[in-house]
C-alpha cells in the first residue's frame, strides 16, 4: 500500500472517529430529568414550535427531523407526557395525525436547559476561541453539503464499486 493511500485512509479513519466521538457526548449531567432522547424530542417540538407559530408540530415530523422510528418517538412522547412535560391532541381536521406541544411545565423546563447548555457552552467555547469555532462550523456545514450531495448520488444509482475506482 503506497504511504500517500494510508495517508488517505488514516485521515478518513480520524475523521470518522471525530464524529463518532461527538455523537457519544453524553450531556445527560447537564440536565438529569431528562434522557438525551427525550431532550432531543423536546427540543424539536420547541423548535417548530418556534419556527412555525401558526402550525401545530405532528408527531410524524417530529420522528423525520429526529430521523427515528415512530415507535420510538411515542415511546418518549409517552413519557413526557406522563410528567406533564408535553401534550397530545388529535387533529380535529385529519384524525389520522396526532399533534404535540411543549406544556407550560415543559417550556419552564426546557428555558432552564438552555441557560445550562448555554452556560456550558460559553465556558467550553471560551477555551477554544470564537475564530476557531467560526472555521470548525464552516467546515462542518461544507463537509455535510458535500457527504449530502455524495449520498444522494449513490441513492441516485451510482455503483459503490465505480467510488472505489476513483
Amino acid at each position: 500500500m503506497s504511504g500517500e493511500k494510508k495517508d488517505r485512509e488514516w485521515k478518513n479513519e480520524n475523521l470518522m472517529e471525530a464524529f463518532h466521538r461527538f455523537r457519544k457526548l453524553n450531556f445527560s449531567g447537564l440536565f438529569p430529568e431528562l434522557k438525551n432522547f427525550e431532550f432531543a424530542t423536546m427540543k424539536v417540538i420547541q423548535r417548530r414550535s418556534r419556527k412555525y407559530p401558526e402550525k401545530p408540530v405532528t408527531v410524524s415530523a417530529v420522528a423525520k427531523v429526529l430521523g427515528a422510528p415512530p415507535s420510538g418517538v411515542s415511546r418518549a412522547l409517552r413519557n413526557l407526557e406522563e410528567r406533564n412535560l408535553i401534550r397530545r391532541s388529535v387533529d380535529s381536521t385529519d384524525r389520522r395525525n396526532t399533534m404535540v406541544e411543549l406544556t407550560e411545565e415543559g417550556r419552564q423546563l426546557m428555558q432552564k436547559v438552555e441557560e445550562v447548555c448555554n452556560a456550558f457552552m460559553d465556558r467550553v467555547l471560551a477555551q477554544v476561541g470564537w475564530d476557531e469555532i467560526d472555521q470548525v462550523v464552516d467546515t462542518m456545514n461544507r463537509l455535510y453539503d458535500v457527504m449530502q450531495q455524495e449520498l444522494t448520488a449513490v441513492k441516485a444509482g451510482q455503483k459503490t464499486e465505480e467510488m472505489v475506482s476513483t
